[in-house]
């Protein structure tokens, strides 16, 4: 009999707490929807902090809101760690990867930028950004001298690089680091 009771009152306490997390979610989206990312995040936070205190992760799907949220902030270290986090957590969205090149070039970080762009191309090859995350996926293995992934890729910007002299010019320091030298000719 006490332990009928015992999960009756487990039961209707995790229930309260079901309908908090619920209700600080669509608290998160209304603020987010009217442009108030402050009071978005702080919602999410709230129920990332709820989760966690638990041992538990909250769904991916708030941390890649929350992250998103501290981006329009302009707060670029806790925007990284929510969309890496929803990443780990198996979230997925060209947006997710795009915000991701977005932080990890502004902060200087090649190799995350690298990783994000490899995932969103590899992830997301139909995309209506496909192109500009190709040319810059190029130009981040130039910067960091993975000539053979360079001209692996190449091919898909070669169209587009006919016009452009620092892609042509990148292309030729491909080739000539890995001695194309008829190909440089």
């Amino acid at each position: 009999m006490k332990f009928n009771r015992f999960l009756q009152g487990l039961f209707i306490i995790l229930l309260i707490q079901s309908c908090a997390t619920k209700k600080l979610t669509e608290e998160g989206k209304t603020a987010y929807e009217a442009g108030d990312y402050e009071s978005a995040l702080n919602a999410w936070e709230e129920v990332i902090e709820k989760t966690e205190s638990k041992g538990n992760k909250a769904d991916s799907v708030i941390y890649y809101k929350a992250g998103m949220a501290a981006m329009e902030l302009d707060e670029l270290k806790k925007a990284r760690d929510y969309l890496e986090t929803a990443e780990y957590l198996e979230f997925s969205s060209p947006r997710l990867y795009a915000t991701l090149v977005e932080i990890n070039k502004t902060v200087d970080n090649l190799s995350k930028e690298i990783n994000a762009l490899e995932s969103y191309r590899e992830k997301y090859p139909d995309e209506e950004k496909i192109n500009a995350m190709t040319v810059r996926l190029f130009e981040t293995y130039l910067e960091s001298e993975q000539w053979e992934k360079a001209t692996e890729i190449w091919p898909e910007i070669e169209s587009q690089a006919q016009s452009d002299a620092e892609l042509l010019a990148g292309y030729l320091t491909v080739n000539k680091n890995l001695e194309n030298d008829a190909l440089c000719n």
